[in-house]
Protein backbone atom coordinates (compact mmCIF):
# COMPACT_ATOMS: atom_id res chain seq x y z
CA UNK A 1 0.00 0.00 0.00
CA UNK A 2 1.23 3.49 -0.77
CA UNK A 3 -0.09 6.96 -0.06
CA UNK A 4 0.85 10.16 -1.85
CA UNK A 5 -0.71 13.33 -0.56
CA UNK A 6 -0.03 17.01 -0.45
CA UNK A 7 -1.43 20.49 -0.03
CA UNK A 8 -1.88 22.76 -2.97
CA UNK A 9 1.87 23.23 -3.51
CA UNK A 10 5.25 21.72 -2.68
CA UNK A 11 8.00 23.14 -0.46
CA UNK A 12 11.65 23.36 -1.45
CA UNK A 13 13.77 20.85 0.47
CA UNK A 14 16.80 23.11 0.79
CA UNK A 15 20.42 22.95 -0.41
CA UNK A 16 23.43 20.78 0.53
CA UNK A 17 25.06 21.87 3.75
CA UNK A 18 28.13 23.45 2.07
CA UNK A 19 25.96 25.63 -0.12
CA UNK A 20 23.82 26.63 2.88
CA UNK A 21 26.95 27.84 4.70
CA UNK A 22 27.90 29.96 1.71
CA UNK A 23 24.41 31.50 1.53
CA UNK A 24 24.41 32.31 5.26
CA UNK A 25 27.79 34.00 4.99
CA UNK A 26 26.61 36.00 2.01
CA UNK A 27 23.48 37.09 3.89
CA UNK A 28 25.49 38.33 6.86
CA UNK A 29 27.74 40.27 4.54
CA UNK A 30 25.19 42.08 2.39
CA UNK A 31 21.96 41.81 4.38
CA UNK A 32 19.93 39.81 1.79
CA UNK A 33 17.16 37.55 3.15
CA UNK A 34 18.14 33.94 2.41
CA UNK A 35 14.69 32.37 2.99
CA UNK A 36 13.27 31.42 -0.43
CA UNK A 37 9.48 31.24 -0.94
CA UNK A 38 7.87 27.88 -1.66
CA UNK A 39 7.40 27.23 -5.38
CA UNK A 40 4.26 25.31 -6.39
CA UNK A 41 4.90 22.28 -8.58
CA UNK A 42 3.60 22.76 -12.11
CA UNK A 43 2.47 19.17 -12.55
CA UNK A 44 2.32 16.05 -10.43
CA UNK A 45 2.74 12.75 -12.28
CA UNK A 46 2.30 9.32 -10.71
CA UNK A 47 2.18 5.84 -12.24
CA UNK A 48 0.77 2.66 -10.71
CA UNK A 49 0.40 -0.94 -11.76
CA UNK A 50 -2.85 -2.26 -13.19
CA UNK A 51 -5.82 -2.31 -10.80
CA UNK A 52 -9.46 -3.33 -10.99
CA UNK A 53 -10.93 -0.05 -9.74
CA UNK A 54 -10.34 3.71 -9.66
CA UNK A 55 -12.37 5.71 -7.11
CA UNK A 56 -12.46 9.52 -7.02
CA UNK A 57 -14.19 11.09 -4.01
CA UNK A 58 -15.04 14.57 -2.83
CA UNK A 59 -14.26 16.48 -5.99
CA UNK A 60 -15.52 20.06 -6.01
CA UNK A 61 -15.21 22.24 -9.07
CA UNK A 62 -12.61 19.92 -10.64
CA UNK A 63 -12.01 18.87 -14.21
CA UNK A 64 -11.50 15.15 -14.68
CA UNK A 65 -10.30 13.68 -17.97
CA UNK A 66 -10.27 9.87 -18.12
CA UNK A 67 -9.23 7.72 -21.06
CA UNK A 68 -8.02 4.18 -21.73
CA UNK A 69 -4.62 3.54 -23.25
CA UNK A 70 -2.78 0.52 -24.53
CA UNK A 71 -0.46 0.31 -21.54
CA UNK A 72 -0.82 -2.01 -18.55
CA UNK A 73 -0.31 0.71 -15.95
CA UNK A 74 -2.20 3.72 -14.59
CA UNK A 75 -0.93 7.24 -15.18
CA UNK A 76 -2.27 10.12 -13.08
CA UNK A 77 -1.47 13.78 -13.77
CA UNK A 78 -2.60 16.63 -11.54
CA UNK A 79 -2.43 20.29 -12.56
CA UNK A 80 -3.71 23.58 -11.16
CA UNK A 81 -3.42 22.39 -7.58
CA UNK A 82 -2.65 25.78 -6.06
CA UNK A 83 -5.79 26.24 -3.97
CA UNK A 84 -4.80 26.59 -0.28
CA UNK A 85 -8.30 25.56 0.82
CA UNK A 86 -7.81 22.01 -0.49
CA UNK A 87 -5.48 19.07 -0.18
CA UNK A 88 -5.45 15.93 -2.28
CA UNK A 89 -4.50 12.35 -1.63
CA UNK A 90 -3.77 9.35 -3.84
CA UNK A 91 -3.81 5.96 -2.13
CA UNK A 92 -2.75 2.68 -3.66
CA UNK A 93 -4.36 -0.57 -2.54
CA UNK A 94 -4.06 -4.09 -3.82
CA UNK A 95 -6.97 -3.82 -6.25
CA UNK A 96 -7.74 -0.08 -6.37
CA UNK A 97 -6.47 3.47 -6.60
CA UNK A 98 -8.31 5.97 -4.36
CA UNK A 99 -8.17 9.69 -5.16
CA UNK A 100 -9.74 12.27 -2.90
CA UNK A 101 -9.99 16.03 -2.55
CA UNK A 102 -10.48 17.37 0.95
CA UNK A 103 -11.45 20.85 2.14
CA UNK A 104 -8.91 21.78 4.80
CA UNK A 105 -11.19 23.87 7.03
CA UNK A 106 -14.72 22.95 6.01
CA UNK A 107 -17.45 25.35 7.13
CA UNK A 108 -20.98 24.14 6.51
CA UNK A 109 -22.29 27.68 6.85
CA UNK A 110 -20.35 28.87 3.80
CA UNK A 111 -20.71 27.94 0.13
CA UNK A 112 -18.64 24.90 -0.77
CA UNK A 113 -15.33 26.11 -2.27
CA UNK A 114 -14.08 24.89 -5.63
CA UNK A 115 -10.70 23.26 -5.91
CA UNK A 116 -10.32 23.83 -9.67
CA UNK A 117 -7.98 20.84 -9.81
CA UNK A 118 -7.24 19.36 -13.22
CA UNK A 119 -7.00 15.57 -13.20
CA UNK A 120 -5.85 13.71 -16.31
CA UNK A 121 -5.90 9.93 -15.94
CA UNK A 122 -5.00 7.20 -18.43
CA UNK A 123 -6.12 3.68 -17.48
CA UNK A 124 -5.70 0.16 -18.82
CA UNK A 125 -8.75 -1.01 -20.71
CA UNK A 126 -11.63 -2.63 -18.86
CA UNK A 127 -11.33 -0.84 -15.50
CA UNK A 128 -14.20 0.17 -13.23
CA UNK A 129 -14.30 3.91 -12.42
CA UNK A 130 -16.41 5.49 -9.68
CA UNK A 131 -16.71 9.27 -9.23
CA UNK A 132 -18.51 10.95 -6.33
CA UNK A 133 -18.45 14.68 -5.77
CA UNK A 134 -20.22 18.01 -5.67
CA UNK A 135 -19.62 19.67 -9.04
CA UNK A 136 -17.26 18.50 -11.73
CA UNK A 137 -16.52 18.61 -15.44
CA UNK A 138 -16.01 15.14 -16.88
CA UNK A 139 -14.31 14.22 -20.13
CA UNK A 140 -14.61 10.49 -20.74
CA UNK A 141 -12.90 9.93 -24.08
CA UNK A 142 -11.43 6.89 -25.82
CA UNK A 143 -12.49 4.88 -22.79
CA UNK A 144 -13.18 1.17 -22.49
CA UNK A 145 -14.72 -0.04 -19.24
CA UNK A 146 -17.36 1.05 -16.73
CA UNK A 147 -17.82 4.57 -15.35
CA UNK A 148 -20.35 5.39 -12.60
CA UNK A 149 -20.78 9.01 -11.44
CA UNK A 150 -22.97 10.74 -8.90
CA UNK A 151 -23.03 14.24 -7.50
CA UNK A 152 -24.73 17.60 -7.61
CA UNK A 153 -23.73 18.94 -11.02
CA UNK A 154 -21.88 17.48 -13.99
CA UNK A 155 -20.80 19.09 -17.23
CA UNK A 156 -19.66 16.23 -19.41
CA UNK A 157 -18.40 14.93 -22.72
CA UNK A 158 -18.57 11.19 -23.40
CA UNK A 159 -16.84 10.41 -26.68
CA UNK A 160 -15.65 7.18 -28.29
CA UNK A 161 -16.58 5.10 -25.26
CA UNK A 162 -17.08 1.34 -25.21
CA UNK A 163 -18.68 -0.09 -22.10
CA UNK A 164 -21.15 1.06 -19.45
CA UNK A 165 -21.78 4.66 -18.36
CA UNK A 166 -23.99 5.74 -15.45
CA UNK A 167 -24.38 9.38 -14.40
CA UNK A 168 -26.88 10.35 -11.70
CA UNK A 169 -26.77 14.01 -10.68
CA UNK A 170 -29.09 16.85 -9.75
CA UNK A 171 -28.08 18.87 -12.82
CA UNK A 172 -26.20 18.03 -15.99
CA UNK A 173 -25.16 19.32 -19.38
CA UNK A 174 -23.84 16.29 -21.25
CA UNK A 175 -22.96 15.33 -24.79
CA UNK A 176 -22.45 11.69 -25.84
CA UNK A 177 -20.80 11.07 -29.22
CA UNK A 178 -19.65 8.05 -31.25
CA UNK A 179 -20.09 5.60 -28.39
CA UNK A 180 -21.26 2.04 -27.87
CA UNK A 181 -22.58 0.91 -24.53
CA UNK A 182 -25.29 0.57 -21.95
CA UNK A 183 -26.22 4.02 -20.61
CA UNK A 184 -28.12 5.16 -17.54
CA UNK A 185 -27.96 8.96 -17.39
CA UNK A 186 -30.45 10.87 -15.25
CA UNK A 187 -30.85 14.32 -13.68
CA UNK A 188 -33.46 16.57 -12.14
CA UNK A 189 -32.46 19.42 -14.46
CA UNK A 190 -30.39 19.90 -17.57
CA UNK A 191 -29.90 18.94 -21.19
CA UNK A 192 -28.39 15.87 -22.81
CA UNK A 193 -27.54 15.32 -26.46
CA UNK A 194 -26.36 11.99 -27.85
CA UNK A 195 -25.29 11.47 -31.44
CA UNK A 196 -24.19 8.33 -33.28
CA UNK A 197 -24.58 5.97 -30.34
CA UNK A 198 -25.15 2.22 -30.34
CA UNK A 199 -26.87 0.44 -27.46
CA UNK A 200 -25.22 -2.72 -26.15
CA UNK A 201 -27.62 -3.06 -23.21
CA UNK A 202 -30.82 -1.57 -21.73
CA UNK A 203 -30.47 2.21 -21.48
CA UNK A 204 -32.14 5.22 -19.83
CA UNK A 205 -31.82 8.94 -20.59
CA UNK A 206 -34.07 11.21 -18.50
CA UNK A 207 -34.26 14.74 -17.12
CA UNK A 208 -36.86 16.64 -15.11
CA UNK A 209 -36.53 20.06 -16.71
CA UNK A 210 -34.56 20.14 -19.94
CA UNK A 211 -34.19 18.47 -23.32
CA UNK A 212 -33.04 14.96 -24.22
CA UNK A 213 -32.10 14.31 -27.84
CA UNK A 214 -30.84 10.83 -28.79
CA UNK A 215 -29.45 10.05 -32.23
CA UNK A 216 -28.84 6.37 -32.98
CA UNK A 217 -26.00 4.98 -35.08
CA UNK A 218 -27.95 1.77 -35.69
CA UNK A 219 -31.31 0.20 -34.95
CA UNK A 220 -31.91 -0.12 -31.21
CA UNK A 221 -31.75 -3.75 -30.10
CA UNK A 222 -32.15 -3.20 -26.36
CA UNK A 223 -34.84 -1.60 -24.21
CA UNK A 224 -34.65 2.19 -24.13
CA UNK A 225 -36.32 4.94 -22.10
CA UNK A 226 -36.05 8.57 -23.20
CA UNK A 227 -37.90 11.10 -21.05
CA UNK A 228 -38.23 14.73 -20.01
CA UNK A 229 -40.85 15.95 -17.57
CA UNK A 230 -41.26 19.41 -19.07
CA UNK A 231 -38.93 19.59 -22.07
CA UNK A 232 -38.34 17.70 -25.30
CA UNK A 233 -37.60 13.97 -25.44
CA UNK A 234 -36.55 13.12 -29.01
CA UNK A 235 -35.37 9.80 -30.42
CA UNK A 236 -33.88 9.94 -33.93
CA UNK A 237 -33.22 6.72 -35.85
CA UNK A 238 -31.13 8.57 -38.46
CA UNK A 239 -32.48 6.53 -41.39
CA UNK A 240 -31.84 3.20 -39.65
CA UNK A 241 -34.65 0.60 -39.71
CA UNK A 242 -37.25 1.08 -37.00
CA UNK A 243 -38.17 -2.06 -35.06
CA UNK A 244 -39.68 -2.78 -31.68
CA UNK A 245 -42.64 -2.09 -29.43
CA UNK A 246 -43.03 1.67 -28.96
CA UNK A 247 -44.83 3.40 -26.10
CA UNK A 248 -45.48 7.15 -25.97
CA UNK A 249 -46.75 8.79 -22.77
CA UNK A 250 -47.72 12.43 -22.19
CA UNK A 251 -50.09 14.31 -19.96
CA UNK A 252 -53.35 14.63 -21.87
CA UNK A 253 -54.00 18.33 -21.34
CA UNK A 254 -50.43 19.66 -21.56
CA UNK A 255 -48.11 17.11 -23.17
CA UNK A 256 -47.63 16.38 -26.88
CA UNK A 257 -46.82 13.20 -28.80
CA UNK A 258 -45.28 13.31 -32.31
CA UNK A 259 -44.80 10.12 -34.33
CA UNK A 260 -44.63 9.42 -38.10
CA UNK A 261 -46.53 6.12 -37.77
CA UNK A 262 -50.14 5.24 -37.04
CA UNK A 263 -50.67 3.92 -33.54
CA UNK A 264 -52.04 0.45 -32.85
CA UNK A 265 -53.61 1.42 -29.52
CA UNK A 266 -54.51 4.79 -27.97
CA UNK A 267 -55.75 5.02 -24.39
CA UNK A 268 -56.10 7.39 -21.45
CA UNK A 269 -55.09 6.47 -17.91
CA UNK A 270 -54.96 8.23 -14.56
CA UNK A 271 -51.69 9.03 -12.86
CA UNK A 272 -50.52 11.25 -10.02
CA UNK A 273 -49.76 14.87 -10.86
CA UNK A 274 -45.98 15.23 -10.74
CA UNK A 275 -45.50 18.99 -10.84
CA UNK A 276 -46.63 20.19 -7.44
CA UNK A 277 -47.34 23.94 -7.37
CA UNK A 278 -49.69 24.04 -4.40
CA UNK A 279 -50.53 21.72 -1.53
CA UNK A 280 -53.80 20.88 -3.22
CA UNK A 281 -51.88 19.33 -6.12
CA UNK A 282 -50.54 16.54 -3.92
CA UNK A 283 -52.04 13.20 -4.83
CA UNK A 284 -54.25 14.64 -7.58
CA UNK A 285 -54.82 12.17 -10.40
CA UNK A 286 -54.80 13.57 -13.93
CA UNK A 287 -55.28 12.09 -17.39
CA UNK A 288 -52.34 10.81 -19.42
CA UNK A 289 -52.29 9.64 -23.03
CA UNK A 290 -50.60 6.37 -23.81
CA UNK A 291 -50.11 5.50 -27.47
CA UNK A 292 -48.43 2.30 -28.63
CA UNK A 293 -47.37 0.61 -31.85
CA UNK A 294 -45.30 -2.36 -32.95
CA UNK A 295 -43.01 -2.36 -35.97
CA UNK A 296 -41.26 -5.49 -37.29
CA UNK A 297 -40.97 -7.15 -33.84
CA UNK A 298 -42.07 -6.77 -30.23
CA UNK A 299 -38.49 -6.40 -29.01
CA UNK A 300 -36.99 -4.19 -27.82
CA UNK A 301 -39.36 -1.97 -25.84
CA UNK A 302 -38.87 1.74 -26.59
CA UNK A 303 -40.54 4.28 -24.30
CA UNK A 304 -40.74 8.04 -24.84
CA UNK A 305 -42.25 9.84 -21.89
CA UNK A 306 -43.11 13.38 -20.79
CA UNK A 307 -45.53 15.24 -18.53
CA UNK A 308 -45.96 18.72 -20.00
CA UNK A 309 -43.33 18.58 -22.75
CA UNK A 310 -42.99 16.92 -26.14
CA UNK A 311 -42.02 13.37 -27.07
CA UNK A 312 -41.02 12.76 -30.66
CA UNK A 313 -39.86 9.84 -32.80
CA UNK A 314 -37.86 10.76 -35.91
CA UNK A 315 -37.62 7.96 -38.45
CA UNK A 316 -37.06 7.36 -42.15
Amino acid sequence: MGIMSGPSGSVNKGKPSVVVQVLVSFTLAVGIVSCLPAQPAKEIIRTYGKKDTLRINGISGSRVHISSGGQAHIEIRLNNHGNPEFRYSIQERNDAILISEDIINYDGGRPTPRSNYRWSIVLPQGMYVEIDGATFALQLTNFSGTCVCQGARCHGLVENVRGRVEIHVAEFDIRVVDSQGAFNVTAANGDLEADRISLTGPSVFTTGNGDIEIGLAETARHNLLVGSASGRAILNYNDNPVAGAFEFIARADKGRIVCPYRFDVEEVFKDEKRQYKTESDFGVLVDYNRKTLVRASRDPKITLKTITGIVKLVAQ
